[in-house]
């Protein structure tokens, strides 16, 4: 009996010991591991390039952006666009048509709106802000160009002056109709000008009585100017045309193609006080309600566009380009809290404006006015289009 219980007891012993020698085994197995990657002297990769950044050697920028994919288009990072690297002769020559011959479509009715405007208060930081739910609808073709020539290059960009950076001033965001802009808002040069290029022309700086017919309510460009004047023509530009071939352009976003040839004149440039306060070019029709004239189709520092419907788009209506200027702090945060990181749209609305609502400040002596008629570009110097009465 007592040898039976001594061999019960020597078992359990046994089992014990095997049991800690296991375990021992595996504290020693982990202990070498531990010890075999991280001996002195060793410091993993992303700890080398984060100490190598600190002291200067190697370091790059690192930039992160969530983006939201888009059901109909991929979103393609932005790409530099090369000039076109042929220039094959132009194969019809456009027609050139009278300003505004024929009056700005507007939506045959304006449903009541489901909500007020969203009114956007002066902030640090502008977010995005919901919007009423709205149908989409087939989105327009861009302005089409012809002719194919090397790009003319820009004229330098306005001087260095510094724009105010804070604004009291508050601005409202509608719901835009249709289908959203579907390129990065700053790439492509139907909206960002500066992207385009343009180059001075030598042509008479006065109002030109074309013959032709003519819109009773065509944007006035007096509007701008507050009180309303028929300011000093300084200068005359021709605006270069855009190409959306991507094969030409190596990009699907277009790129610069050769002057435009319709009229002599696309834009000139004005006289103005240095930081007087600039407002819409005036217009009767409602494109929202509560007064609301124009759209925000695109802005950043120094210059604005702006559309005279509710599609986001410049080849419907008229369209207003307004370059030298000083795009008020607030104005502008709004409408980029409407693009994600990478310039494409992300919200459904965009800031809109009242007749006589300022939108900025002149930034020196002189602004560049372009205005557009269902996406051709027009001679800014008739007087029975766009300075009536004057």
């Amino acid at each position: 009996m007592n040898l039976e219980r001594l061999l019960i007891i020597l078992r359990h012993i046994l089992l014990w010991a095997g049991t800690i020698l296991s375990l021992a085994g595996i504290l020693l197995t982990g202990f070498a591991l531990l010890t075999l990657f991280l001996q002195p002297g060793q410091v993993p990769a992303m700890q080398a390039d984060a100490f190598a950044c600190e002291s200067g050697e190697n370091c790059r920028p690192v930039s992160f952006a969530v983006n939201t994919p888009r059901p109909d288009t991929p979103t393609p990072p932005p790409t530099a666009t090369p000039s076109p690297t042929a220039t094959p002769s132009p194969t019809s020559t456009p027609t050139p048509l009278p300003p505004t011959a024929t009056p700005t479509s507007l939506p045959s009715s304006t449903p009541s709106p489901t909500a007020s405007p969203t009114r956007v208060p002066p902030t640090a930081t502008m977010a995005a802000v919901a919007l009423p739910t709205i149908s989409l609808v087939a989105e327009e073709s861009y302005t089409s160009t012809q002719q194919v020539h090397p790009h003319a290059p820009a004229l330098a960009a306005a001087d260095a002056a510094v724009c105010p950076t804070e604004s009291t001033a508050v601005f409202d965001i509608i719901p835009i109709e249709g289908a959203p802009f579907n390129h990065p808002d700053y790439l492509t040069g139907d909206l960002n000008l500066t992207r385009r290029g343009y180059q001075a022309v030598s042509v008479p700086l006065n109002l030109i009585e074309f013959n032709g017919d003519t819109d009773p309510d065509a944007p006035q460009l007096a509007g701008i100017f507050q009180p309303r004047r028929l300011p000093v023509l300084q200068s005359a530009w021709q605006v270069n045309e855009w190409l959306w071939d991507a094969a030409q352009c190596g990009s699907v976003h277009g790129c610069a193609g050769g002057l435009l040839a319709d009229w002599d004149s696309t834009m000139v440039g004005v006289a103005t006080v240095p930081g007087e306060k600039l407002t819409i070019p005036t217009r009767g029709a409602e494109i929202y309600p509560g007064g609301f004239r124009a759209m925000v189709l695109y802005a950043d520092d120094r210059q604005i566009v702006l559309g005279y419907t509710r599609r986001d788009t410049v080849a419907v209506g008229y369209a207003v380009h307004i370059l030298g200027v000083c795009v008020d702090a607030n104005l502008l945060g709004v409408y980029r809290a409407q693009n994600n990181a990478d310039g494409w749209r992300s919200s459904g609305g965009l800031p809109a404006l009242h007749n006589n609502q300022p939108f900025g400040t002149a930034q020196s002596d002189e602004i560049k006015i372009a205005i557009r008629d269902n996406g051709s570009f027009m001679d800014p110097r008739s007087g029975k289009d766009w300075w009536r009465g004057y």
